[in-house]
């Protein structure tokens, strides 16, 4: 299988330019702020992590958008909430301000 190359700096230009777009699509899945602010963060984190496994078959921000999606769906699952994909508890949680401008990148960095 074929991976494509995915840089942090690609990962911080979707999350720049389509940040918003991802929070309204996660608001419209939770109607709740809080609760989309989280999952756009964990989204984010795993595209983060994952970003070798991006097999490039579609648009990045696609991928990253099932990213979100699947944070979502398992954040609220009963055996998974607040477990990131590898089952850890997470730790790092990006504030509201990270869609105005903060980078992903940075917040959890200090």
């Amino acid at each position: 299988m074929i991976h494509v190359r995915v840089s942090l700096n690609e990962i911080e230009a979707v999350y720049r330019s389509r940040g918003a777009d991802f929070f309204r699509l996660a608001l419209a899945r939770t109607s709740d702020r809080e609760a989309a602010l989280d999952d756009v963060q964990e989204g984010f984190a795993r595209a983060i992590r994952g970003r070798r496994s991006y097999r490039g078959a579609g648009p990045l921000e696609a991928w990253i958008a099932r990213c979100i999606m699947n944070a979502a769906h398992d954040l609220r699952a009963p055996h998974t909430a607040g477990l990131d994909a590898d089952g850890n508890v997470v730790a790092c949680l990006v504030p509201a301000t990270a869609i105005d401008g903060l980078s992903p990148l940075s917040a959890c960095n200090g």
